[in-house]
Formats: structure tokens, C-alpha cells, sequence
């Protein structure tokens, strides 16, 4: 199963392209690659609701429908809740499956107890994709910031961004940390990255398991 954030956090972008479109890329590779191996795909979209939901099924055409949703849907919220995609998995019964949620995971209020229970019941993967600047920012003065999910706006003084990138690799590393001890399999993708060399490592590691 794909679970593909839709929200308004990926229409950022320092870089070539912005977070949606490598979501909408990395989902498309997987559905793909599942259609090829005649496994059963299907699809979540989600902001801090399910926006729009295909059963799994077979085949190439059933892969091309899934990419064509991704590519067209225009979602109706803008926040991000990963609880949203999950409670949907937490009530996926296939034996054996295997679910991706591709997101930047910008929410913050992460609930382990249900993430623990997915990752139980099925093969659970984090897609993380990160822009660079969520990374670490530079020396770039005073600069105007808005929320892309909250519409907030603010002036962000990065003369003083020590604290800023402190806060930036805690907030990285401690989701990282959350999903190794809930079982939950990361993956890293920067969007100034090209992207399919880590798909092919990772599903490479996989299927030494």
C-alpha cells in the first residue's frame, strides 16, 4: 500500500524540484515495480484526512490509474496528520503487506502506540523526503517566512541560525530514532538528489531480509 502526503508543505522547493513531485515520483517508482512483480498495489492520499483512497489490486493499467491520481488530485486540507494514514493501515488486514508512507513527516505529534501497531501488523516503510533547507539553513540575514500549511507568516533572523539548525537535526534524528525502536524502516530522499540510486539500494537491502 502507498500512503502519499498531499498537504501544502510539499509544494516547497529550494531546489529543482519541489517535495510533491518527488513524493509523486517515488510513489509512481513503487507502483511500478509492485505492477511488474504482479503484487497488489494501492493508494492512500492524505493531509490530516484520508483525501482519496484505491483499493490494491493487479496490473499495469491499475498502476497507471494509482500514477494518474497522484499526479491530478488537488487536496481539499493543508496540514499534515501521520495519524491519519495510519489509523486507515491499522485496518489492513492482507497477510504479508507492505505499506510505504512517503512524506517529509514535517507533523510533530507522531503517536508511537499507533505507529507501533502498523508496524506489527504489516512491513512499514518511512519515505522521509526533506528539502535542504530543512536540513540546515544558511547565513542569509533577515528573511520572510510563511507556513505553507497554517498560512502563518513571520521574520526569521538567520544571522543567529545555530540554534535553528540545532533544532533542525534534534527534530531529524529523534524521528529517526522513534521509528527504528517502533520497527518502522526509514529511507532519506533529498529532493536535490537523485532519487532512484537510493530506491534501488534500499529495495536491494530488503530483499536480503
Amino acid at each position: 500500500m502507498l500512503a502519499v502526503d498531499v498537504s501544502a508543505s510539499g509544494i516547497m522547493g529550494s531546489h529543482d524540484s519541489l517535495k510533491r513531485d518527488i513524493f509523486a515520483q517515488v510513489a509512481s517508482v513503487i507502483a511500478l515495480v509492485t505492477a511488474l512483480a504482479k503484487d497488489r498495489i494501492g493508494l492512500i492520499l492524505f493531509t490530516d484526512q484520508i483525501e482519496a483512497y484505491i483499493p490494491p489490486a493487479r496490473g499495469i493499467r491499475h498502476a497507471h490509474t494509482i500514477m494518474q491520481k497522484i499526479y491530478s488530485y488537488e487536496p481539499t486540507r493543508r496540514t499534515t496528520h501521520i495519524s491519519a494514514p495510519l489509523k486507515k493501515l491499522a485496518h489492513y488486514k492482507q497477510k504479508d503487506a507492505v505499506s510505504f508512507i512517503i512524506s517529509d513527516f514535517i507533523d510533530t505529534h507522531i503517536d508511537p502506540t499507533l505507529l507501533s501497531h502498523v508496524a506489527k501488523k504489516q512491513e512499514l516503510y518511512a519515505l522521509r523526503c526533506l528539502d535542504m533547507n530543512e536540513r540546515a539553513l544558511g547565513n542569509f540575514g533577515f528573511i520572510p517566512i510563511e507556513d505553507s500549511e497554517t498560512g502563518k507568516q513571520s521574520l526569521l533572523d538567520m544571522r543567529r541560525n545555530n540554534s535553528i539548525n540545532s533544532y533542525l537535526k534534534e527534530r531529524i534524528e529523534k524521528q529517526a530514532k522513534l521509528f527504528k525502536q517502533k520497527g518502522v524502516r526509514l529511507l532519506d530522499i533529498a529532493n536535490n538528489e537523485t532519487f532512484i540510486s537510493d530506491l534501488v539500494r534500499f529495495f536491494r537491502r530488503r530483499m536480503q531480509y
